[in-house]
Formats: C-alpha cells, sequence, structure tokens
C-alpha cells in the first residue's frame, strides 16, 4: 500500500512539474504597458488600402516562403497571443517573444517579431478582435460605413437594417474578388466590382470544402475609393466604368474636371487636390501611354 502511495505522490509531483513548466514556457516578463494591445502587419494594412479585399491582402501577405507573419497579434501583460493562419489563437513561447523588438514614434508603436516581420499597433486592447474587425472593415469601405445603406457597430455590418456578423478566417471561403465575407442567417460575401459593391449569397462548392458565391441580392455603386497610386488592371474593371479609371491619371495631377460625375466622384477622394495650373504636356510619359492604352481598351 505504502508502494501505491509513493507511486501516486511521485506521479502527482511529476504532473505539477509539467504543469508548472508548460505555464511558465509561455509567461512573458518585464511586458511595458505602452506596448500592451493588438497589432496587425504592416504588410496586410498597406495591401488593404490598395486592394480593398481582405482575404487577398492576407494571403499575399502570407506569401513568404518558410517563414510568415502572424495574422494579427494580440500582446497582454504577461501573453502574447498569434492567429497564425486559422482563427483559433495560440500563446507564443517566452523564449521566442524575448527576441521581439518594439519602436515608438511619431508613426505609432512598431514590434518587429523573431522572424523579422513588421507589426504596427492599431489599439490598447489586449484582445482586440471587435477593434481589429472594425480597422479593417474602415479601411475596406472608408466613407461608405455610417453611410444611410451601411452601418457598422465594431463587430457587425448593418445593410438596410440585416445585422450581418463580420468573418475575419478566410480558410473555407472563396476569396477570390471577395471584399469580406459576412454571416447572417447563412454566408454571404460582399464583392468589390471596380469601384461597386455586390452583396451575393453563397453556397458550399462541389467539394462540400468551401463556400462560394451564389446568387447576387444587393448592389451599391460607388462603394469603394480609388487610390492616388493605384494604377488598375483596366481588363478587370466594368466596361460603365472605364472612363472613371482612365481619368484617375487627370485626378491625380489635379485636373479640374468639367463632367459632374468626374468631379464629384474624385472631389469626395480625401487625396484629391485641385490644380488651377494643370498642364498636360507636364504629365509622365507612363501616365500619357496609361490614357492611350485605355482610350484604345475603351473603343473596343
Amino acid at each position: 500500500m505504502n508502494n501505491i502511495k509513493k507511486v501516486c505522490f511521485i506521479c502527482f509531483l511529476f504532473l505539477v512539474f509539467n504543469l508548472a513548466a508548460t505555464a511558465d514556457e509561455f509567461e512573458l516578463n518585464n511586458v511595458k504597458d505602452e506596448y500592451i494591445g493588438t497589432y496587425i502587419p504592416v504588410d496586410l494594412e498597406l495591401r488593404l488600402y490598395q486592394s480593398k479585399k481582405f482575404y487577398e491582402s492576407l494571403l499575399a501577405s502570407r506569401k513568404y516562403g518558410a517563414t510568415r507573419p502572424h495574422d494579427v497579434l494580440y500582446l497582454k501583460k504577461n501573453k502574447c497571443y498569434s492567429d497564425l493562419g486559422f482563427h483559433d489563437g495560440y500563446a507564443i513561447k517566452s523564449k521566442d517573444f524575448n527576441d521581439y523588438k518594439f519602436i515608438t514614434g511619431k508613426g505609432g508603436t512598431f514590434c518587429i517579431d523573431n522572424k523579422g516581420f513588421l507589426y504596427r499597433k492599431i489599439c490598447n486592447a489586449e484582445h482586440g478582435s471587435s477593434e481589429y474587425a472594425e480597422y479593417i472593415m474602415k479601411i475596406i469601405l472608408a466613407n461608405f460605413i455610417d453611410s444611410a445603406k451601411i452601418k457598422f457597430d465594431g463587430k457587425n455590418l448593418f445593410i438596410a437594417d440585416k445585422k450581418y456578423e463580420v468573418i475575419l478566417d478566410g480558410m473555407f471561403f472563396d476569396t477570390s474578388n471577395a471584399a469580406i465575407w459576412l454571416f447572417s442567417d447563412e454566408a454571404y460575401v460582399l464583392e468589390r466590382n471596380g469601384i461597386n459593391g455586390e452583396l451575393y449569397t453563397s453556397k458550399m462548392d462541389e467539394d462540400d470544402f468551401a463556400r462560394t458565391k451564389n446568387v447576387l441580392i444587393a448592389k451599391f455603386p460607388v462603394m469603394f475609393k480609388i487610390n492616388a497610386n493605384e494604377i488598375p488592371d483596366y481588363s478587370k474593371v466594368p466596361k460603365d466604368q472605364l472612363r472613371l479609371f482612365r481619368n484617375l491619371i487627370y485626378a491625380r495631377n489635379g485636373y479640374i474636371f468639367k463632367s459632374a460625375d468626374l468631379r464629384e466622384y474624385y472631389s469626395s477622394c480625401s487625396w484629391y487636390k485641385q490644380n488651377p495650373n494643370f498642364n498636360e504636356s507636364a504629365m509622365r510619359k507612363d501616365e500619357k501611354d496609361f490614357i492611350e492604352l485605355m482610350l484604345k481598351y475603351e473603343a473596343k
């Protein structure tokens, strides 16, 4: 009997020791309060500003061969959690976190992980999943949020008063051309079609593995703003928007539009600045070449 007690006691000590060792493996020390918060990869952020498509930006930012950045980092006082490639978070080992570096400056607070990837802090929340969703949606929809048709409360998107939960996990959804996937009574996808938005219902693909778009149920004209440095792939731009994209080059150079529709659209872009001294001859050759190509393409 005594031997049984000894064995049980040894097993108990072994279990306690391993649990303690496991806990200590992820425990962080001396994390400054100013660093606590939610971080996203700078590469993801820049790509998202350009494309306005979340999953396309996320997948592109992951393509670094054997190493890849975390999709998002949640840094607490004594733990750092990562969502790497899937929605289930996991804690980063303290031995790895010891090689993380932090920089604070005019541009905000930045983190460099042990693989050399750069992240920017977007909020002070230790596990700011709602703040993360809100940040992403404000980049994607820019000035369209809080319009008459679309509102966002930090987690849910309201389209024509119907509530949709934002899905930031692109593992089981067709990501081609998708700005964001949403969930209400079923999964929906909001796509970017040039500068317009289109909302579709969804269905399972042939392999019953991922969801794809199904039926178009709503259109949103002028949902997406064009970036000042964007040179679009005009073969993918809807025909009725080609003129608008061609005039992007003129808008970048401050041309004062006489057409009401062009003037109204580009005046709504924060980067557009009218230049009373605009001179077409001063435009770069590549800009003139792009306009010429667009005119030929439109003529087809």
